[in-house]
């Protein structure tokens, strides 16, 4: 073989071995599959290749394409399927091996920690730049996780040795595939220096922007503008292959189908995954002999103490099965009840308090007769007085106590929130949101009725509602809010992710307005859309939003509460 066929009208030299590539794309369009096509070719062509997977789905390349027979001789270390078990502090003795028994190999990396990966990647890619004189190809899947543009604590000294092989591996025999959903995350300094750009469909700004970075350096405006405008609409397996330098070509291709098992498909529901009956017969003596020597009997003897342990375990499960049997001293529901009845007792202990008090009143009025007027409220409150209203069925407040569902006590909770901002009557849909409920369901309806014929709430005027003084007692202490930025984070954690986003940009530019247009834009959303437009509309009866001018957008007052009639000062700092 003198070529590696890619695809039906793309063959590319041997000498591919040592060059750079990228391969990037959006997850499931074809990236690892484009990656193990090429690796194909060059194991049928003789080549040594090495491929990082740190997802676990590259050894398939050792069965056929339908799994009843063998395909290719790759070991494989590591991982759920490896010939061996590997540890994290191997990565030195893994090059060694690579090298000298020049060895193609799959490193599955798929039950290793992140620290786990770093440290083993950093000593095997050290090692590998020191020792190796012969061609080999390094495949590196997911390599924004090796090659990171910001990288973390710990991960220097990996993402150093990973671009030196980039940069200088040539030299020394190295070649490198860098395979990733996420070129934008991919470290500029590594993704520049690659030879060959494979760019399958990718649809994020963000990515195809590092994309065009590579262009604006090897191509011209025209190709620019040919492969970013096809980039989002490619179809699964289609390619751009560009070599401006190596090759000298700009070609649009169709992958060609593996022929080894693809092990890195995607599970479908309902459909049971595929195992391969046959896998290719590899040599693992050399293997064994040198990894026999860095592993510690407790390695050698790991799986024979797993089972043990697995044993000690179901036995002691059983024995405290025997043991200890729960017996729950309440039922569901019952604590909620009880706290429910006991808010009513202390409601009931008030009210008798307060007439003993009016008792008193009216003894020494008769004994002095002096006239004394006794209060008419039960509780004494900082906030402004509500406006009066009729409380339908007010005479089921003399229950002996009320027992209120969850969705009902978080009803109160809510108008409680309010409350303490000075905001009495709340518009009915703003009530459900801080409620965790739809202002239009039959549920929401129904604990509003159930709590106004119990005299917790009233509604003074039509569309709002008010808590009662009865319903401040019920309502449970919440964490009081004292700042702009804690309401405003209350109704961010309360609204759907896309209409959040929206309230925010709004928040941000109070007391100014913006034009739809910008921002749609800013919240990452099409102005265009009926989900954008539903979303502003929900937020505008919501009472949080408002057009003060055709296509202008703005925030309300009700996220900026007058604060300065407020009792209680609260911090106006975000």
């Amino acid at each position: 073989m003198s070529k590696l066929h890619i695809a039906p009208n793309l063959s590319i030299p041997l000498e591919a071995v040592t060059q750079t590539f990228a391969i990037l794309a959006k997850r499931g369009a074809g990236k690892t599959y484009t990656a193990l096509v090429i690796v194909e070719e060059m194991l049928e062509a003789g080549l040594q290749v090495v491929v990082i997977d740190p997802v676990g789905v590259c050894w398939g390349l050792r069965a056929s394409v339908d799994g009843k027979s063998a395909g290719l001789p790759i070991i494989v270390l590591g991982g759920d399927r490896g010939d061996v078990e590997i540890e994290a502090t191997w990565g030195a003795a893994i090059a060694d091996f690579i090298i000298q028994e020049k060895q193609s190999v799959v490193i599955d990396l798929s039950n290793f920690s992140n620290n786990e990966m770093v440290h083993l990647i950093a000593d095997f890619a050290e090692r590998l730049y020191q020792k190796n004189r012969t061609p080999l190809h390094l495949v590196l899947d997911e390599a924004d996780s090796f090659a990171p543009q910001k990288p973390l604590p710990g991960e220097q000294r990996m993402l150093g040795a990973i671009d030196k092989i980039v940069r200088r591996g040539r030299a020394r025999g190295l070649g490198v595939s860098l395979v990733s959903q996420r070129p934008a995350v991919i470290n500029k300094n590594v993704l520049t220096q690659i030879e060959v750009l494979v760019a399958l469909r990718t649809v994020s700004p963000q990515d195809r922007g590092a994309i065009e970075n590579w262009i604006e350096v090897h191509g011209t405006q025209e190709q620019r503008n040919q492969l970013l405008n096809s980039l989002p609409s490619l179809s699964i397996g289609t390619a751009w292959v560009w070599s401006p330098g190596w090759l000298n070509i700009f070609q649009r291709v169709q992958v060609r189908q593996r022929r080894t098992f693809d092990s890195s498909a995607t599970p479908k529901i309902g459909v049971a995954l595929e195992t391969p009956k046959v896998l290719a017969k590899v040599d693992l003596s050399a293997l064994r002999q040198r990894f026999a020597a860095t592993s510690t009997p407790h390695q050698v003897n790991r799986q024979g103490e797993l089972e043990r342990l697995k044993h000690l375990v179901v036995e002691l499960e059983r024995k405290l099965g025997e043991k200890y049997t729960a017996h729950p001293i309440f039922q569901d529901g019952e604590v909620e009840r009880l706290e429910s009845a006991i808010r009513s007792l202390k409601y009931a202990g008030d009210q008798m308090l307060k007439i003993a008090q009016d008792l008193h009143s009216a003894l020494s009025h008769v004994s002095t007769s002096k006239v004394r007027q006794s209060s008419t409220h039960i509780i004494t409150t900082s906030a402004k007085k509500t406006k009066k209203a009729t409380v339908a069925g007010s005479s089921n407040s003399d229950d002996r106590y009320i027992v209120l569902s969850a969705s009902q006590q978080r009803i109160l909770d809510a108008l409680a929130a309010f409350d303490s901002l000075g905001e009495t009557d709340i518009a009915r849909n703003n009530v459900a949101v801080f409620a965790g409920q739809s202002p239009k369901s039959s549920g929401f309806t129904n604990n509003l009725s159930r709590l106004r014929s119990q005299g917790l709430i009233e509604y003074p005027v039509g569309g709002y509602i008010a808590l009662t003084d009865h319903g401040r007692i019920l309502a449970r202490p919440i964490a009081s809010i004292e700042s702009f930025a804690q309401l405003h984070t209350a109704w961010y954690n309360r609204l759907p992710v896309s209409q959040a986003r929206i309230l925010k940009a709004l928040v941000e530019r109070y007391p100014d307005a913006i034009d739809r247009q910008s921002l749609a834009e800013l919240t990452g959303q099409s102005a265009t859309s009926s989900g954008y437009t539903n979303n502003l509309g929900t937020l505008r009866s919501l009472g949080i939003i408002d057009y003060p001018k055709p296509r202008q957008v703005i925030a309300t007052k009700l996220l900026f509460p007058d604060l300065e009639n407020r009792e209680v000062k609260v911090s106006r700092g975000n």
